[in-house]
């Protein structure tokens, strides 16, 4: 199923340590939500290994030519402060990048480094240490209770348990009682376990369809304790303890040879389909989610997309018809497609993801992502007006378009939208409202122009729900629209 290959894909990244790389690139207009990727926690360590493997160049370059603590602290600030500033500019620039990527990142491990080689000098005195530990611990607790999902991350808010973390270590409080007890150094020692395990079963609760049920919730918060707690007695120790002992070259044969079977695992899965690994029918509802034209799918422009071209034509014979539109275009031109063949005719077809047909349409908030993203649009409409001026007037133009969004609003289901962008939406529905009218008229001055009226939209994934409600054994309740929607 796509989901299982997705693992695969997903595997393969994560083993090389670029799944940082991976999800970013893969975030888009059609993108799985969070709590469908199950290896989307790698990311953190990707962007560790990452900075592990840079930094011992950098500091290896600095003493080389500027030898002493001094100097390196001195570099390590700079790079510290170029990283953060990045990270403040690309969070409303490039969000996905910013969130992502190790240049906007780099900072929040960059501090553990200033932290290390501050303390080292002795340049802070026992006192302020002490206040600022305790400062530390109102930060990082002030951070779980103020900082909110809506906000832009990582951003100027991370600095707040960035900072916390950093003055508890600095403080050096080894006999402070929320550090020194028994629960917390339980929790200390399998934490790189327990951050492996934790998401795949976050992950496992919202296939099932549990993810609001309490009682299934704690049981799986503890059965993450449970696991965390074998994989440390049975794999983190005696892994480490082997490798620790092992000599250089078995050390690197021993990686070689489990990167290589996992490697080649998750390769098979991502590139081939295992026939009969599930029950026929979840294979058939879950493959809905890829039944789509390849040929289609190239003709369908991609959000922030500058280069255009001039459309596809399906079809030997001169188009019948000229089909403009977005998403919405794109899951229903297949019909068009084939009512054309079935009379010897033919489509022109010309489509981009997110962007209504509408003039001058306005959608999108102030960040500069998201104006580049407006921009694109607009230019794809206003070449695509000029295209169709070239066109003989007898051929009507079939509109296809998210309209309901346009007009009314986001649904309350797209909570991957911020409250910024909804409300700016908002603001201008009437703006969108006279301007569709405005460029309706306007084509319609020119040859006949027909609109499909917007698509009731379920707001859930139904070939991925109805897939996982027949695997888990459930009924199909969920699966529905009422009509006030």
């Amino acid at each position: 199923t796509p989901d299982y290959q997705a693992l695969g894909a997903q595997s393969a990244y994560g083993l090389t340590f670029l799944s940082n790389i991976y999800y970013w690139r893969s975030a888009g207009y059609f993108d799985a939500a969070a709590q469908e990727k199950w290896l989307l926690h790698t990311w953190s360590l990707a962007v560790e290994a990452q900075f592990y493997v840079l930094y011992p160049i950098f500091v290896a370059l600095m003493w080389r030519f500027w030898a002493g603590l001094k100097a390196l602290t001195l570099g390590l600030l700079v790079l510290f402060v170029a990283s953060l500033a990045l990270n403040l500019v690309a969070t409303f620039w490039q969000p996905t990048a910013a969130f992502y990527l190790l240049p906007t990142r780099g900072w929040e491990l960059a501090a553990g480094g200033l932290v290390y080689l501050i303390a080292r000098q002795d340049w802070v005195s026992a006192a302020i240490k002490a206040r600022g530990f305790w400062l530390g611990w109102i930060l990082v607790i002030g951070s779980f209770a103020f900082i909110e999902e809506s906000f832009a991350w990582p951003g100027y808010w991370a600095i707040l348990p960035v900072l916390g973390a950093s003055l508890i270590i600095l403080g050096q409080r080894e006999t402070c009682f929320l550090t020194d007890n028994a629960v917390a150094q339980w929790l200390g020692d399998r934490s790189y376990s327990l951050y492996l395990w934790h998401w795949p079963l976050v992950v496992a609760l919202y296939f099932a369809g549990l993810q609001s049920d309490w009682a299934w919730v704690l049981g799986f918060l503890t059965l993450s304790l449970l696991l965390a707690h074998l994989s440390y007695r049975f794999v983190e120790v005696p892994t480490r303890s082997y490798l620790s002992a092992a000599s250089l070259r078995k050390e690197i044969l021993a990686i070689a040879a489990a990167g290589a079977v996992i490697g080649m695992a998750a390769v098979s899965v991502k590139l081939f389909v295992f026939d009969g690994r599930v029950d026929s029918k979840i294979e058939i509802a879950a493959n809905e989610a890829i039944n789509r034209s390849a040929v289609i799918k190239k003709c369908t422009h991609p959000m922030r997309d500058m280069g255009f071209d001039n459309g596809c034509n399906f079809g030997e014979e001169y188009p019948k018809a000229l089909v403009i539109g977005d998403s919405h275009a794109d899951a229903l031109i297949g019909a068009l497609i084939h009512a054309g063949k079935s009379h010897g005719d033919s489509v022109f077809y010309r489509a981009m993801y997110g962007c209504p047909s509408i003039r001058d349409a306005k959608l999108y908030t102030s960040d500069e992502s998201e104006r580049e993203q407006d921009r694109a649009c607009k230019k794809f409409n206003s070449d695509g007006i000029a295209l169709l001026e070239e066109k003989p007037k007898n051929i009507p133009i079939v509109l296809i378009n998210r309209f309901s969004s346009t007009l009314l609003g986001a649904l309350p289901s797209e909570k991957t939208l911020s409250s910024e962008a909804k409300e700016f939406i908002t603001k201008n529905i009437q703006h969108n409202k006279t301007q569709l009218t405005q460029t309706l008229c306007e084509l319609s001055r020119q040859r006949n122009t027909f609109t499909i009226r917007p698509i009731p939209e379920m707001g859930i994934d139904v070939p991925k729900t109805l897939s996982r409600n027949i695997m888990f054994g459930r009924g199909n309740e969920d699966i529905k629209i009422t009509l006030e929607a």
